[in-house]
């Protein structure tokens, strides 16, 4: 196969010559997106849009959502793939209509954003394998449990009521779209059974493994390019199913979406039989550094990408050629300086219970010419159930090194309704930066704590819970002073009270919170006149987590005569769209500014 592509790294998603973007398309080109799928700590997610010459729109899985009674919105994190993250790409390509959806299988991280889109856009059809997993063997669902398998039964069930269902086996070719040829290459209409029973990890049950094997697989080609989507088919059912059972002709491609997002080892045969020159694997940060399919597709040759590491991928072609374009270069990220372990080995869970901890903070200094002794401890945000470091973390990081300030990274424990962890995490990385100053070069009276989100509860918690140490420790680390010298709040949740997010809540305080455990978590009500003088940004249109988080705690500060300085952006809504774009940077100059002001760092600085 030759070669026929460019590859290229970008903040933007663009051509060469021709700026696109995420928007509409030169004629006679199809693209084909393979969008980023947030963390929230429940299946990896994968959400692909496929744009063709003659305007039709189809969708390759729609990415993570899980249904939540406790959320706010009715959604685990708040978040639904459809809603957040395909309906804007979808709003940025004119399209008002989705001519058909493929679902791969029936697990929420691949089917749970079409819960959402199909009662708010138009979806002509649905296609699938058919496939349904049954057992009379309660141990069997573990690994997915009964109800989110049935609810993907009810919605296949819908659109077949309205004949809008295509059912789709190994062998057919689905005669949809003039411009692609769209081929079914697995399952078979037997489906595919278990023939590794006896060597299946003790975690890993049918529910989960079988209804993978059975993904919808296509092989998908535009003009002379080739797509290959094998859905998330395992590694023991590649060997002992897919590969005896597929015509091998049929897995040579141009571009491949690894199997299982990558993160399972690519079979030898598979590797060689597709052969790829491009692979895409939908996975998040946290794991997108160690997927085991990369070092085997590299060695083929393939160009790999990992929307946890590049963002959105988009490969676009006139069916000769394709360029590849993403989101940032996974080499953006800044050089970690140090890693220290957060806790030696057991850390604390409150009323004097521990449990094993391993994990490092990562420390980014700043070069040695630039270096101004001043440092922040930084808490992503995420909802109290993952940590949203791929944007608000290590480009930050990176950001504040550029401006000579020390920047250490706490991915906190997540509260599972233990309600001091985060605290004690916070309260320890602090520790631990003033512990090393002199190691690192900072000045142990110049350290911050920036929180975003979430991440902003943790630090308008470590702001106004603070503490002097514990002079007795045995631990030299707990003697040493708690308090931060200065804040940053970036549309922060403070509050546990009226204008909470309720998904934060329910996750660090549980569904039936007392009055006591609101008022102690509301961090408006706890600012005294030893609080730290603290720098917030929040637009006034944030209906995640609503403006008023911040103003009530700087009326607090205020009262109490701390110095405070409150950023109310015009627009951008949670997250200053995406964390990126003017108002992100608004923020991020007024906070430099702001920490001139204080004489935190030199008036030259920002």
């Amino acid at each position: 196969m030759n070669r026929h592509f460019i590859a290229i790294a970008a903040f933007a998603l663009f051509y060469v010559g021709t700026p696109v973007g995420l928007g509409a398309e030169p004629a006679r080109t199809f693209s084909f997106t393979v969008l980023e799928i947030p963390d929230i700590q429940r299946g990896a997610g994968l959400a692909i849009v496929m744009r063709t010459p003659s305007g039709k729109t189809w969708l390759y899985d729609t990415g993570t959502a899980h249904p939540e009674r406790l959320s706010s919105d009715g959604w685990l994190a708040n978040f639904n793939a459809g809603r957040d993250v395909v309906a804007p790409l979808l709003k940025k390509q004119g399209v008002t209509a989705i001519d058909g959806v493929f679902i791969s299988h029936a697990h929420y991280d691949h089917f749970g954003g079409l819960l959402w889109l199909k009662d708010h856009l138009e979806i002509k059809k649905l296609i699938d394998c058919g496939y349904i997993f049954r057992s009379g063997n309660e141990d069997d669902y573990r690994g997915t449990n009964r109800s989110e398998l049935d609810h993907h039964n009810l919605v296949r069930d819908e659109f077949k009521a309205r004949g809008a269902h295509i059912t789709a086996t190994a062998g057919e070719t689905l005669d949809l779209d003039p411009d692609l040829r769209i081929e079914v290459i697995a399952p078979p209409k037997s489906y595919f059974n278990d023939p590794k029973v006896n060597t299946r990890q003790k975690n890993d049950t049918p529910s989960h493994f079988l209804v993978n094997a059975n993904s919808l697989a296509l092989r998908i080609q535009f003009g002379d390019i080739v797509f290959l989507l094998p859905g998330d088919i395992q590694t023991e059912d590649i060997e002992a199913s897919l590969m005896p059972f597929v015509d091998k002709s049929k897995l040579k491609c141009h571009v491949l979406v690894a199997p299982g997002h990558g993160i399972h080892p690519i079979p030898q045969a598979f590797g060689e039989a597709t052969h790829p020159e491009v692979s895409i694997a939908s996975v998040f940060p946290r794991y997108a550094k160690g997927i085991k399919s990369t070092a085997t597709l590299k060695a083929l040759g393939a160009k790999t990408y990992i929307t946890g590491l590049h963002g959105t991928v988009q490969v676009t072609t006139d069916g000769k050629t394709y360029q590849v374009t993403s989101e940032r270069d996974d080499t953006n990220k800044p050089t970690v300086t140090h890693r220290v372990p957060l806790w030696p080995g057991k850390a604390p869970i409150g009323d004097g219970k521990f449990e094993e901890y391993s994990k490092d903070l990562e420390v980014f200094l700043p070069p040695a010419d630039k270096a101004n002794g001043a440092a922040i401890v930084l808490c992503p945000g995420g909802g109290y159930i993952r940590h949203v470091t791929e944007k608000e973390g290590y480009p930050i990081a990176q950001w504040l090194n550029e401006h000579g300030i020390a920047c250490v990274i706490l991915e906190y424990r997540l509260p599972e309704l233990r309600r001091q962890v985060p605290l004690l995490d916070a309260q320890r990385a602090i520790r631990l930066t003033r512990a090393n100053a002199a190691a690192w070069k900072i000045d142990p009276k110049r350290i911050g704590i920036l929180g975003f989100s979430a991440g902003g509860h943790v630090a308008s918690t470590a702001l106004t819970h603070f503490n002097s140490g514990d002079a007795i420790s045995t631990d030299a680390i707990e003697r040493l002073n708690s308090r931060p010298d200065f804040g940053w709040l970036v549309y922060p949740v403070v509050t546990m009270g009226e204008f909470t997010h309720g998904g934060s809540k329910a996750k660090l305080l549980g569904s039936d919170p007392t009055p006591d455990l609101i008022r102690l978590y509301s961090n408006e009500t706890q600012v005294t006149a030893d609080t730290p003088p603290t720098f917030l940004a929040h637009a006034i249109d944030d209906k995640a987590v609503p403006i008023e988080n911040s103003r009530q705690f700087v009326a607090s500060m205020k009262a109490h005569h701390v110095p405070v300085e409150l950023l109310e952006l015009p627009n951008g809504g949670h997250g200053l769209n995406g964390c990126k774009g003017p108002l992100w940077e608004q923020w991020k100059v007024a906070a430099l500014s702001w920490l001139a002001a204080q004489k935190l760092i030199p008036p030259n600085q920002p």
